[in-house]
């Protein structure tokens, strides 16, 4: 089985680290995987190769809650970032997708696009809730979503951690 896990951050970081540490386990249990990150410095692409993990830079980026600047480049390349994605999973015959990260939705629409189905990791609470009312109807409907705690859990699937629903 081939596996495509996209993270939105080249860092090293807890995620990646994660990601590292299981990848030995999977590839003997016949999971091959396949890391995207953005084409920007941070080295984590290096250490996916030094360990035996094929890892591809492509232009995805990231949207942030507090940078119109990188909001406007995140918007000003969602499509060339799913025509890529789109590119990758058809040449690597990609089995399942693993979004890292509430901000992935060019990864959503590519696997989508590619009937692959798509597990989505929501790992904290740093986006708006206005945003996250807005956007997970869509997250809903395209991909299995997985939350590191109860407390994420209940800021995305309950609208907020005074655990409203999202339509109030």
């Amino acid at each position: 089985m081939k596996v495509l896990q996209v993270l939105l951050d080249n860092r090293v970081g807890g995620i990646a680290t994660r990601l590292i540490a299981v990848a030995g386990e999977l590839r003997a249990q016949g999971v091959q995987l396949v890391v995207a990150v953005p084409d920007e410095p941070g080295g984590f692409d290096e250490m996916c190769r030094r360990n035996g993990i094929e890892a591809r830079r492509l232009t995805i980026g990231r949207p942030s809650p507090k940078s119109l600047r990188r909001n406007l480049h995140w918007a000003a390349t969602f499509w060339k970032s799913v025509s890529q994605l789109r590119r990758l999973i058809r040449d690597e015959r990609i089995e399942v997708v693993q979004a890292n990260g509430f901000a992935c939705f060019q990864v959503a629409v590519a696997a989508r696009a590619e009937k692959v189905p798509t597990a989505w990791m929501l790992a904290n609470t740093m986006y708006p809730k206005w945003m996250v009312r807005l956007l997970m109807p869509l997250m809903r409907r395209s991909c299995h979503m997985v939350s590191e705690s109860g407390l994420i859990h209940e800021y995305f699937c309950c609208g907020g951690l005074a655990g409203r629903p999202l339509d109030s």
